[in-house]
């Protein structure tokens, strides 16, 4: 569910299944196109500190595949897109 949206700037997105949390997606202007960041905070629902670092391993490399494909796509349509490195 998005409980926040600022256009042009944020948006954050929360969660609740057999996780729960949210993530912020923050735009930045950069240079002629935008910097997109991203900012995950899951936390399970049995408060496991091993499940808690499965899921964020498992996000990191979810997040880095999404924004891949989302730079392609940008870069595909003409759009501005730049990836942090």
């Amino acid at each position: 569910m998005f409980t926040e949206f600022v256009p042009n700037k944020r948006i954050v997105d929360k969660w609740s299944l057999a996780l729960e949390g949210s993530e912020t997606y923050t735009f930045d202007a950069e240079g002629s196109g935008t910097r997109l960041t991203i900012q995950t905070h899951p936390r399970s629902f049995w408060r496991l500190w091993l499940l808690d670092k499965l899921v964020d391993r498992f996000e990191g490399r979810e997040n880095e595949r999404v924004l891949g494909r989302l730079k392609k796509f940008m870069e595909a349509t003409g759009g501005p897109a730049k990836m942090a490195g």
